[in-house]
């Protein structure tokens, strides 16, 4: 998961196979930059104040279309 921005302190909004939303901060662990490495992709095109990438610790189903599924 590409994080785009942290919501609040419960939210972060992020992008998963062309689908952005947002999901809880607790359900992911944050990944730490690899050094001096070039992205495995391009970033997407809408892709502004991305901080980081994640990866899901629980599964999330989304309730409303805002929301973004994730599994572990």
């Amino acid at each position: 998961v590409y994080i785009l921005r942290k919501i609040d302190q419960n939210w972060y909004e992020g992008e998963h196979h062309g689908r952005v939303g947002i999901f809880p901060i607790s359900y992911v662990e944050k990944l730490s930059p690899p050094e001096k490495a070039q992205p495995a992709r391009p970033p997407p095109p809408a892709q502004i104040g991305e901080i980081g990438e994640a990866v899901a610790k629980y599964n999330f189903s989304a309730d409303t279309n805002v929301e973004l599924s994730l599994r572990k």
